[in-house]
């Protein structure tokens, strides 16, 4: 059986672990958008991006070579250095309870699905409080309730995807790249791999599923037809695909669920030997979790990283308030603190994206383009602040830390990102009863038969936990469903 996967991110690392171990499979990669900077291409830094190894570059679907052209509002992931398509890093944490209240039971991934992804990773990881509500590997009942029925507020260092751990060291400073897993399955002449690819859609029939792309940006069509793809591009690029394969040229809109994210700035005023913060300091690694789960949640997990000020944001802030950085910033870098809190998406107004297909007047390929219109009912998070703020009181004796009065608008132009946070999803979700364009429980896209999809626009609703996992885990989820199916549902 030959079996597609679109995208090199989580999505497509958590199937490929999923796949790798069955003989039959003959799998292909394509891996969108760049690489690695092709000659001449300037390094231009483009929003909610980071720096990484001294270049940044452009995302894939907004490469300049391309026929096919993109205007969008930088919708990715922060873990996207440079925008690029290698993925790195990632904050592993699993939701439970409440957080997948919205998807149907069978859409949730297992403990054995997350078990699968952490076994491939490297992942900095300490016994401490955090662990004692959310151990490293779940059983089925730690996804089910909290342990706790009062408020419940749990604090411990952060746990973050490293490519090599040094056991009680910490890590080599090397982050976890999903690259790095595709190439050895390369080396291993386990998977046929194609980079620098763009895909404009699928044609799916009886027999099979016809991927028609470009490679390499050289605007020759190519096809590629296999038994079934699974596509994981990324939630907005994901989108932009089905809506082409479903319904060609015109113009759909779609709710982009999108988690609410809030920011603080801390002073650090002292230390807690119990709590060592150096290796993931040294790194500029996020340092600290904190899960709080309460009435002023509503009852949902809410997230909180906390991270010093780091070499990138002093650059940043240095860039907009000249000598920022070689006095005050420098100054400041031991003791000034941020906090990044997501919460779960219901608590947050959808955000409306446009997906239009259109030829252009040579009757070349087809041009997509994407609006992002901002939601006009931000929800204000009263409550949820109010909820961090007595976590962080709670907690006082690990994190030694001061609350900066204002310390929210400091961190709103640090993290120049409009929609307010790096998590979306729940385009294309999976439903029990799904219409055209959404997608059954198994992943599959009705109206597309053999068309999975496998990252986030699937996800019926965004917890506010950290998603990288819940992607891997789930994109697992659905590649191993399709080793027991021997009939396809989509119509």
């Amino acid at each position: 059986m030959k079996i597609a996967i679109i995208g090199t991110g989580f999505a497509g690392f958590g199937a490929l672990t999923a796949l790798i171990s069955n003989p039959e499979y003959e799998i292909y990669v394509l891996d969108i958008g760049l690489t690695e900077r092709y000659p001449n291409q300037r390094n231009q830094i483009v929003p909610n991006a980071k720096e990484h190894k001294g270049s940044y570059y452009s995302y894939g679907i907004n490469d300049v070579r391309w026929s096919v052209k993109c205007e969008s509002q930088r919708i990715c992931s922060s873990h996207a250095f440079g925008g690029h398509s290698t993925v790195y890093s990632g904050a592993i944490l699993y939701p439970k309870g409440n957080d997948l209240d919205q998807w149907p039971q069978e859409c949730r991934p297992t403990s054995g699905d997350y078990k699968e992804i952490i076994k491939n990773i490297g992942v900095m990881y300490e016994e401490d409080g955090l662990s004692d509500e959310f151990p490293l590997l779940p059983e089925e009942d730690d996804l089910l309730t909290s342990k706790r029925t009062t408020h419940n507020s749990v604090f411990g260092l952060s746990r973050i995807a490293v490519e090599n751990l040094k056991g009680n060291e910490g890590c080599d400073r090397g982050l976890f790249n999903t690259s790095t897993y595709f190439r050895t399955k390369l080396t291993e002449r386990k998977i046929q791999y194609y980079k620098n690819c763009y895909v404009y859609g699928v044609e799916s029939n009886q027999e099979n599923v016809k991927i028609n792309w470009e490679l390499g940006g050289d605007g020759k069509a190519k096809a590629l037809e296999v038994d079934l793809v699974l596509v994981g591009a990324g939630c907005v690029n994901t989108t932009g695909i089905i809506d082409r394969s479903l319904f060609g040229e015109g113009e759909r809109k779609y709710n982009l669920k999108c988690a609410g994210m809030f920011m603080d700035a801390f002073l650090k005023v002292g230390h807690n030997k119990h709590y060592d913060n150096s290796s993931r300091r040294a790194v500029g690694f996020p340092e600290f979790f904190i899960e709080s789960n309460s009435r002023l949640t509503k009852n949902t997990w809410m997230h909180s990283q906390i991270s010093g000020i780091n070499d990138q944001i002093i650059e940043m802030i240095n860039s907009k308030i000249p000598l920022f950085g070689r006095i005050i910033g420098r100054a400041l870098k031991n003791i000034l603190y941020f906090s990044i809190t997501v919460i779960h998406s219901k608590h947050v107004e959808p955000v409306l994206i446009k997906c239009s297909s259109v030829r252009d007047q040579s009757n070349g390929p087809l041009i997509h383009f994407i609006n992002v219109c901002e939601s006009k009912n931000a929800q204000q998070y009263l409550s949820f602040r109010a909820a961090f703020y007595a976590s962080i009181k709670s907690h006082w004796m690990g994190l030694c830390m001061i609350r900066i009065p204002l310390g929210g608008l400091i961190g709103d132009v640090i993290k120049g990102n409009r929609l307010g946070s790096w998590h979306f999803g729940g385009t294309i979700p999976m439903v029990k009863d799904p219409c055209i364009g959404q997608c059954l429980p198994t992943g599959e896209v009705l109206g597309l038969k053999g068309v999975y999809v496998i990252d986030s626009a699937a996800f019926p609703s965004v917890p506010g936990s950290t998603v990288a996992l819940l992607i891997a885990a789930n994109a697992h989820r659905v590649a191993r469903g399709l080793q027991t199916r021997t009939n396809y549902l989509g119509s």
